[in-house]
């Protein structure tokens, strides 16, 4: 039994039940291990272990690993970002201000410079999630790529193309190979697809379908048909959707044909005109394989309806000024008179939206309509007219309260606005300066955010200057405030130190 073993066991069954025989050590540790006081048990079991331990170690020599050094990274053209620059990379990258870490990114590239080489680990493990990706790698320099050649994990940073990783990536690489490839090659990123689509998991096959949406033709449409036949929701919805973008697929015929019927276009004595809305029977496996769910998925509206409002979100709307001869603000008008406006009108901004249809969508926000629809159909607009509409509604109402449509679309609006739309809101903040003092801290952490990554830089320091001016007499300045000024002092300060 070695010595090691023999400590061991001591001490599993305890220094009161068995003592340490530490006999049979070689001559040197023999006599380091006969100095230990044998009347203290515990302290002599201890005392060997260590020794025992220290004497195993001593004189060992190191692994050498016997693979070739990897070639030495080639010179970086670029120059590496300032030395203030990078002090709020580091400070984003740990969690302070992440939300301007694009921002920061964005506007290094556009500069020629790289990240310093000891933020490059953790950029690299950032860029691990697909969220970041794209913007991480224009910055990493060659030592970044250098450096992500050396760690698998950090593959997606080392450049080229490497359709392999669809056969042994995880989920995201696998959906990083199938966007890419759609971008080169339409048919072969389908056919790559197909060929593993029996055993992709039903989140997969959803989150890959979207893939196809870049480059999307009558081409998919064999394979999106087969996908309507999936036994999970998400992936027909998914299909679904995609063939009802495509102006000549079979889905959007047969949709039609179903429709057509139920609406009938009209003009009363006194010729103003509505519109005469049968509902479906039925609602058959043909109309369920073609993305109509028989059962609503919210309480208010009747099964019936429910179909037909479905049917009208994957028909394009502009069938319907086609089918009528109305312009559209007519079709609004009649169907707002109408006892199932909510359904007609539900459906068309549907469909609005999964055909991005601008002029529908800037009609139907025009009435308005509101919830989680208004922001679908306001996220179709062109970014001038995006912004054009919260200056309309900052003009109505100059409240950024949560229940008023301007913070849904602010939200939805995270980029860098124009002068027009950033000096608006800053006059509506010194509104609320004075109103309600920003009292409500909970209500202002998002959108104080979203508008602090917004505003136009130039008009940052204008803004800071004028809350602090109507706050300054404050005794106590809410936190929501506070974090704002902050968050907008380190925009305005990491902004101008990007191109020293």
């Amino acid at each position: 039994m070695s010595l090691w073993t023999e400590i061991t066991n001591t001490a599993l069954i305890g220094c009161e039940r068995k003592s340490p025989s530490l006999n049979g050590a070689p001559d040197k540790l023999g006599g380091l291990l006969a100095q230990l006081d044998q009347n203290d048990r515990e302290g002599a079991l201890l005392g060997a272990a260590a020794l025992v331990s220290l004497y195993d170690r001593a004189g060992t020599l190191p692994l050498k690993d016997a693979r070739p050094l990897p070639e030495a990274c080639e010179p970086d053209d670029a120059p590496r970002c300032g030395e203030r620059a990078a002090i709020h990379l580091a400070m984003m990258l740990r969690g302070e201000y992440r939300e301007l870490l694009p921002e920061w990114m964005a506007k290094t590239a556009a500069a020629g410079r790289r990240v310093s080489e000891e933020l490059l680990p953790p950029l690299l493990e950032l860029g691990r999630t697909l969220e970041l990706r794209e913007a991480i790698l224009p910055v990493l320099g060659a030592r970044g790529r250098w450096l992500a050649a050396q760690n698998p994990d950090w593959s997606y940073a080392v450049g080229g193309f490497d359709e392999t990783l669809w056969e042994t990536g995880n989920s995201d690489q696998r959906r990083a190979v199938l966007a890419e490839l759609r971008k080169r090659d339409t048919t072969r990123a389908r056919e790559l697809l197909a060929s593993t689509w029996s055993q992709e998991s039903p989140k997969d096959r959803a989150d890959f379908l979207a893939a196809l949406e870049n480059g999307l033709s009558l081409d998919d449409e064999t394979f999106l048909e087969a996908a309507v036949d999936d036994r999970r929701k998400e992936v027909r919805g998914a299909a679904a959707d995609l063939l009802a973008r495509l102006p000549e697929s079979a889905l959007r015929r047969r949709t039609l044909e179903r429709a057509l019927p139920l609406l009938k276009f009209k003009s009363n004595k006194l010729r103003r005109k509505t519109i005469e809305v049968t509902l479906p029977e039925a609602c058959d496996k043909a109309m369920q394989r073609d993305g109509v769910e028989p059962k609503p998925d919210f309480r208010g509206i009747g099964e019936k309806a429910w179909w037909l409002q479905q049917m009208l979100g994957l028909i394009p709307p502009k069938v319907w000024a086609q089918e009528s001869g109305w312009p559209i603000d007519d079709l609004i008008a009649a169907a707002k008179r109408g006892d199932w406006k909510n359904v007609l009108l539900e459906g068309w901004s549907q469909a609005a939206r999964l055909c991005r249809d601008t002029e529908w969508a800037d009609a139907l926000l025009a009435k308005p309509i509101k919830g989680a629809e208004a922001v679908s159909l306001f996220q179709v607009l062109p970014q001038t007219r995006q912004e054009d509409f919260i200056l309309e509604l900052l003009r109505t109402d100059p409240s950024l309260d949560i229940s008023k449509p301007a913070y849904n679309c602010i939200m939805s609006c995270q980029r860098q606005w124009g002068e027009a739309l950033s000096r608006a809101v800053i006059d509506n903040l010194l509104h609320h300066a004075a109103t309600d003092k920003f009292k409500f801290d909970w209500l202002w952490t998002g959108i104080a955010h979203a508008i602090g990554c917004s505003l136009d830089p130039a008009l940052i320091p204008e803004a800071i200057t004028r809350l602090g001016e109507a706050t300054k007499r404050w005794t106590d300045r809410p936190p929501a405030l506070e974090r704002f000024l902050d968050f907008i002092q380190f925009r305005h300060e990491m902004l101008k130190e990007i191109n020293r």
